[in-house]
């Protein structure tokens, strides 16, 4: 996806892209149209102008970062310290001079995807481990509480625990939570009943 507030740079930008193979979406004109494009066509990645109307690129890739995980390429003709500081906060994976060649584009574009699907499977694989930690957590919380409860073993409790699960066809996590939630529930496990 491509914004750029001059026509003729937007257009010649796109044809670019164009003759190395890529699909092209825009251009949008200002910060909050490339947001719009985004939400409605899901693009890969954006090339961004910072001096938009309305939203500004940085803006605008901040946005699609966070909202969408759209990695964006900033195009522009300013390289101040205070516009690269902001690009590093906003999820910009690239930043090109203007005039931009399109030997750039062939080299930068690959690069930035690549930066961007790596850090986006490292955070979803923290988030993975996270929810994982947090699910045995509560299956700890939940085994020890149907040992003080019911005074049975560990063991016995997590083999209770798991024949809930598999009676009730439910995740041991939310077979736990309901434990924890209701003490009621660890009379179940003892009595025979989790499957009524």
């Amino acid at each position: 996806m491509i914004a750029d507030d001059e026509h003729l740079v937007g257009a010649g930008l796109a044809d670019a892209l164009k003759s190395l193979g890529y699909t092209v979406l825009g251009p949008a004109t200002d910060g909050d149209a490339a947001v719009a494009m985004a939400r409605a066509e899901a693009p890969q990645l954006a090339i961004l102008d910072i001096r938009m109307p309305k939203k500004d690129g940085l803006e605008a890739a901040k946005s699609l970062w966070s909202a969408f995980s759209i990695p964006s390429v900033i195009l522009s003709a300013y390289s101040s310290d205070e516009y690269l500081e902001r690009a590093q906060e906003a999820g910009v994976f690239g930043y090109l001079l203007k005039p931009v060649a399109t030997e750039a584009l062939k080299t930068t574009l690959p690069v930035a995807w690549e930066r961007a699907h790596t850090l986006l499977g490292g955070q979803r694989r923290v988030a993975q481990l996270e929810a994982s930690v947090a699910s045995r957590r509560v299956v700890e919380q939940a085994k020890w509480r149907v040992v003080s409860e019911l005074g049975i073993t560990e063991p016995e409790a997590h083999s209770a625990l798991q024949r809930t699960a598999r009676t009730r066809r439910m995740r041991l996590a939310e077979i736990a939570q309901s434990v924890l939630d209701s003490p009621a529930d660890a009379w179940e496990l003892q009595t025979g009943q989790a499957g009524s």
